[in-house]
């Protein structure tokens, strides 16, 4: 369970598409509400090794669905992974 306020650290992992790890020319975290406006944006990730990638996130205050995406850039191409939370205030 989630909740309002807490932080949490989300985790990355970036491949190929031989399932090999590797460091994209970019990555980012972005937060979305429900209806895909964009809350926020991190750029300074931390990286834990080759093709693996951190954040420490403190949670909206407000309870919710989210969605984080991470984007990658590799060699101009997008990679996108998405999840969905639910952020709950109790």
């Amino acid at each position: 369970m989630l909740y309002a306020g807490n932080t949490i650290k989300v985790t990355c992992e970036v491949k190929t598409a031989a399932d090999v790890l590797i460091d994209p020319d970019e990555i980012k975290l972005k937060i979305y509400k429900e209806n895909y406006s964009l809350l926020n944006e991190y750029t300074e990730v931390t990286k834990e090794d080759t093709g693996q990638y951190s954040y420490v996130l403190t949670l909206p205050e407000t309870s919710g669905v989210y969605i984080l995406e991470w984007y990658a850039s590799i060699s101009s191409y997008p990679y996108v992974m998405r999840k969905l939370i639910r952020v709950l205030f109790v």
